[in-house]
């Protein structure tokens, strides 16, 4: 057998197996770059910078949520990331991952920082947090449109000195 042919053959069997063709070595989808693109901005202007005017560009007015800490919409959004940068304002957040397909775009990220107010509903501890988060995001037209979350609360809690973690092993 030829190899074009068994090139085609590949391609044709990956398209059936569910769509494992990628755009070719080094290729990339314009959408998919500027969808990872709104939501870096995020990350570095919105958060690590405190550009919250940004928001009102990139994050549509009616933002659907699924965090049950913040209310759906823009204003909310903004209001909550003021108030998390007022209370750690050294806040530096990371991406490690940005991952996007289709409409969506998923991110990994490191949070650290110094709580230096209360804020966010919590009280001013003073302490120095290290966590991470993950994220996903549907954008259309440019603009996050619905945002979903997974957060590890027990570490920040705990970084805060707000919870204990015991462990079950040891004697009381």
């Amino acid at each position: 057998m030829n190899k074009a042919l068994m090139y085609v053959l590949v391609l044709t069997g990956l398209t059936a197996l569910g769509g494992f063709v990628t755009l070719g070595q080094g290729a990339t989808d314009p959408t998919l770059e500027r969808n990872k693109a709104v939501v870096r901005r995020i990350a570095e202007e919105v958060l690590n910078q405190g550009k919250f005017e940004v928001v009102d560009q990139i994050i549509a007015p009616d933002v659907i949520q699924h965090n049950p800490f913040i209310a759906p919409g823009r204003e909310a959004y903004k209001k909550a990331f003021i108030e998390f940068r007022t209370a750690f304002p050294d806040l530096r957040v990371t991406p490690q991952d940005v991952i996007a397909e289709g409409d969506r775009v998923v991110v990994r990220s490191s949070f650290t920082g110094t709580q230096k107010a209360a804020g966010f509903g919590l009280p001013l501890t003073g302490k120095a947090v290290n966590y991470q988060a993950m994220d996903i995001f549907r954008i259309k037209d440019g603009q996050i449109v619905e945002h979903w979350d997974v957060v590890d609360n027990l570490s920040f809690y705990s970084q805060l000195g707000i919870v204990q973690i015991v462990d079950p092993t040891k004697p009381k």
